[in-house]
């Protein structure tokens, strides 16, 4: 099953409702509920301390059948954090996460991408979306498509990632290393429509950057 899981930070109304259209089940971590709604989708579950959804949204997607789940504001995890959790427990296989870049916490940010590496979400397909960019952590191997100029950054994750091989990309990896700290894949190109990427061992975080957005 698919979820979109909708954080706080900004999103594009447009990019939303086309990620939106591929869901089968939508999270809303508190705030991300007013990008489902300007996406013109449903929340059936928002989830968070509910202290920047706003009233009118949360009564709105209420009388459209959400379940509103509520937390304290002291916690030990995010809104966001929670929200991905929630989609595992109710059956998610794989996750679009919209709303997790941007915005003038770049804590959140960056808790934001880290979360991709949670226990939760092992062998579930995460990535989270902008309209510009999808980030995803690879741990084996992933494929991919776009377009020849595209992006793309690899970094090692956790500690250092070995027996890294690329496939469709300007700078090519064969059976090499990425250390933990080097910016050496940092603005690789795409050569071709299909890029892929496997991983002996560690963990890569991929960054592509669309050029059209």
């Amino acid at each position: 099953m698919h979820a979109v899981v909708a954080f706080g930070g900004e999103a594009d109304p447009d990019h939303v409702r086309g990620v939106l259209a591929r869901a089968e089940l939508v999270v809303a971590a508190d705030g991300g509920a007013a990008h489902v709604e300007a996406g013109s989708g449903v929340c059936d579950v928002i989830v968070g301390d509910q202290d920047s959804a706003g009233s009118e949204t949360l009564d709105r997607a209420r009388a459209a059948g959400a379940e509103i789940l509520e937390f304290p504001t002291a916690k030990d995890a995010t809104d966001g954090e929670l929200a991905l959790r929630e989609a595992v427990r109710r059956g998610a296989t794989s996750i679009t996460i919209v709303g997790a870049l941007g915005g003038p916490r770049i804590d959140h940010l960056l808790a934001n991408v880290a979360l991709l590496a949670h226990p939760s979400l092992r062998g579930v397909d995460t990535a989270i979306e902008d309209s510009a960019h999808r980030i995803w952590l690879v741990r084996g191997s992933s494929s991919w498509r776009g377009a020849v100029g595209d992006c793309v950054t690899l970094i090692a994750v956790g500690g250092d990632a070995h027996g890294v091989t690329t496939q469709g990309l300007r700078y090519v990896l064969n059976d090499g290393a990425l250390a933990f700290g080097s910016s050496l894949g940092v603005s690789n190109e795409m050569t071709n429509t299909h890029a892929a990427l496997s991983v002996a061992g560690g963990s890569v975080l991929v960054i592509h950057e669309r050029q059209s957005g």
